[in-house]
């Protein structure tokens, strides 16, 4: 339920940071309106008693693979600073080859095929100690 409402709070403050009255074409005003009931999930009343909670400050990722960098609520934060910072195209499905089978060292190391050292934590259990890597 938490994890709802966090959604519903940050694409409400993603909307609403980019306003209807901001947007010149009309059309696209009345989409970005009509994306999120603002007023029936309260948004726009948190986002009204609470300006600064729209997650400036905050890094999140998202893999998602219908996301659209291009979209006008995906340009800038409210602070003017931009929104995506990296895009990585995560749809080839099944084009990694992840045959290679190693397990960790005494160190809790994982060696990489490219030869670079994964630290696994502790406190992940694998009970078969097979990694496989791509």
């Amino acid at each position: 339920m938490v994890r709802e409402w966090i959604m519903y709070l940050t694409l409400g403050a993603l909307l609403l940071s980019v306003s209807p009255a901001q947007s010149t074409n009309p059309e696209l005003a009345k989409l970005r309106s009509a994306l999120i009931p603002k007023q029936e999930v309260g948004a726009d009343v948190f986002i009204g008693e609470n300006p600064t909670y729209d997650g400036r400050g905050v890094g999140i990722a998202v893999f998602d693979t219908g996301v659209d960098p291009a979209a006008a609520g995906m340009a800038v934060t409210t602070t003017g600073e931009r929104k995506v910072v990296d895009i990585i195209d995560g749809t080839g499905s099944g084009d990694v080859d992840t045959s290679t089978v190693v397990q960790v060292n005494e160190a809790g190391i994982l060696i990489g095929l490219s030869g670079r050292e994964l630290k696994v934590p502790s406190e992940v259990v694998n009970p078969s100690g097979d990694y496989r890597i791509g």
